[in-house]
């Protein structure tokens, strides 16, 4: 992860989720707030966070993701792959 903090693409990401997890704490609770914040049992963190990870491959692999990030069309594509 400390490799990760200077890359935009990263930080990009960790603002996309932290903004869905806003809109939607009951659908996106983000793996480290799993770990850290919760009862969250280890294993399962881990299987929402493989999963959270694949979602976030396909919204980031979006041509123009940095421009509509926040859009209701971007919400709504997590949410279908949700």
């Amino acid at each position: 992860m400390r490799d990760f903090v200077a890359d935009p693409r990263f930080l990009l990401q960790k603002k996309i989720e932290g903004h869905f997890s806003k809109l939607h704490p009951d659908k996106w609770i983000p793996l480290y707030t799993q770990v850290s914040f919760t009862n969250t049992r280890y294993s399962v963190a881990y299987q929402n966070g493989k999963k959270q990870d694949e979602i976030m491959r396909k919204v980031m692999n979006r041509p123009d993701i940095e421009k509509v990030w926040d859009s209701k069309e971007v919400e709504d594509a997590i949410l279908k792959l949700l």
